[in-house]
């Protein structure tokens, strides 16, 4: 049986009161939790439904740009094949056929002529003159670089050939100009440009006596 409010203590009808209110915010708290519980399922459900529709997809995770490879540093032609890096150091071109590349051969044998004496140096280089004199069994050959005269004269002097062993040696140059009473104002690039109108200039200097 319920007991009336007047014959309570003040502190029982206070403690009822707050017992009441706790009560009644639970309720609420409950009704808020199961609202934003079907409210979130179902915003989850419609993103899904747009994914499986082919509607707006789902943001993609941020990418780091991936890194360009680097491109060689050489240029192209005009016709699309790649140029070559020009050398600004370009060495001068190497002298062929001079005298300095001309050999002395002695004691040759008496069956060797100039076919034969070709033949024996050409594994050397390329050979520009030949010249054999059987009587006294010596000859003269140019080769077309001094590197290349120099191992032929290397790998040939003292070679047997036919029981004889040849002599080789650089011939004299034969081809010298002395030229006297010049002005000392005349220079080694200067005498070399006045007689390359006559052909080649090997080697040059002045001497001031």
């Amino acid at each position: 049986q319920r007991r009336d409010d007047r014959y309570q203590t003040p502190d029982a009808k206070v403690e009822r009161e707050h017992a009441a209110q706790r009560g009644a915010e639970r309720e609420r708290e409950n009704r808020d939790y199961s609202r934003s519980s079907v409210g979130e399922a179902n915003r989850q459900h419609g993103v899904a439904e747009k994914i499986e529709s082919g509607g707006s997809k789902a943001p993609a995770a941020p990418s780091t740009p991936a890194e360009s490879p680097r491109l060689a540093t050489s240029s192209t032609g005009r016709d699309g094949q790649p140029e070559k890096a020009e050398n600004p150091t370009k060495a001068p071109p190497v002298k062929k056929f001079t005298n300095r590349c001309r050999l002395f051969v002695g004691r040759l044998p008496n069956q060797m002529g100039e076919a034969e004496l070709r033949e024996l140096f050409l594994p050397y280089g390329q050979v520009s003159e030949v010249y054999v004199q059987p009587s006294r069994n010596f000859g003269f050959i140019r080769l077309d670089t001094r590197a290349n005269a120099e191992k032929a004269k290397e790998e040939l002097d003292h070679s047997l050939h036919s029981g004889r062993e040849l002599q080789v040696r650089f011939a004299a140059p034969n081809c010298s100009v002395i030229v006297e009473n010049l002005h000392p104002t005349v220079s080694n690039e200067l005498l070399e440009e006045a007689f390359t109108i006559f052909g080649q200039v090997e080697r040059h200097g002045t001497l001031n006596l």
